[in-house]
């Protein structure tokens, strides 16, 4: 069934490049200038190593499972199989996907904004950004201060505090609401107690409110927008206009095949004749004044 599918992500991905090719060749050096074909170019490229990938490591535990039925491995204690190998290109090939799948996720966000509310959420983003930036640096500022104090104050007494990753992982726990208040107050005392009165504070009250506030300030200068509503189209009324371009041409079309075939008539010539007459002496006409 993988193979199946991974056929299917082949031809798909090859069909997907040849268009892209002749976007590209139509284009020529403004194709590069816009972001997306760079997404685009990466999602193909991403696509093709992944199948590559698959049929390597196919056929690496192919080779593996035909040593182990010849015996090539068999040693003094028996027979050994390594599949160290095998495991080594199976975890590159999750990899391989898991990038995949972060650009097509990233290319869906740029497909949603025919939707007004993904576009609005994609607008406050783009306005949050100069603020969050800021609001990042302070984060990891004090996250990393309180990781030096924590580890200082509790990493002799804890296991769970004595290493820095370790500290890490409990800090944020502790965000997320997982607080182990009787180990810390049993072990450190009033000290601890109070530095985790702090963290808790400063963390869960003070920096996730301010990062609330700057995302609400930014939904409400995007939703205020005018123009909003202005470029963006939903989903529907996005095809409508594609199908509306489509509809004159078939007219067109069928306009052309009746004017044809009306003017293929016998008395086509004797117009064409009584038009050129009238036309020169029009022109006679105007020769004299």
């Amino acid at each position: 069934m993988a193979l199946l599918y991974i056929s299917a992500l082949a031809v798909f991905t090859a069909v997907f490049a040849i268009k892209e090719g002749r976007k590209a060749y139509n284009s020529g050096a403004l194709y590069i200038m816009d972001f997306w074909n760079w997404v685009e170019l990466i999602i193909i490229l991403q696509a093709l190593a992944g199948v590559a990938t698959f049929f390597y490591s196919e056929a690496v535990l192919e080779d593996v499972a035909s040593k182990m039925k010849n015996g090539e491995n068999s040693g003094l204690f028996g027979r050994f199989v390594n599949y160290r190998r095998a495991a080594v290109w199976d975890q590159v090939y999750t990899y391989v996907i898991a990038t995949l799948l972060c650009s097509v996720t990233l290319k869906m966000t740029h497909l949603l904004r025919f939707n007004h509310r993904a576009s609005l959420l994609i607008h406050t983003l783009k306005r949050s950004v100069g603020p969050l930036s800021g609001f990042s640096a302070m984060f990891f500022l004090y996250f990393f201060a309180f990781a030096i104090l924590l580890h200082l104050t509790f990493g002799l007494r804890m296991l769970s505090y004595s290493s820095f990753a370790r500290t890490f992982e409990a800090m944020v726990t502790i965000i997320a609401g997982d607080i182990n208040y009787d180990e810390i107050s049993s072990t450190t005392g009033n000290l601890g107690t109070f530095i985790l009165f702090l963290f808790v504070f400063v963390f869960n009250i003070c920096l996730i409110g301010f990062f609330v506030a700057i995302i609400d300030e930014s939904y409400h200068s995007a939703k205020d927008d005018e123009q909003l509503e202005k470029t963006d189209y939903d989903l529907k009324g996005f095809f409508k206009y594609q199908l509306q371009k489509l509809k004159p041409k078939k007219k067109a079309r069928k306009n052309d095949n009746d004017n044809s075939s009306s003017i293929s008539g016998p008395g086509y010539d004797e117009f064409k004749v009584n038009v050129m007459k009238r036309l020169s002496t029009v022109f006679e006409d105007l020769d004299e004044r």
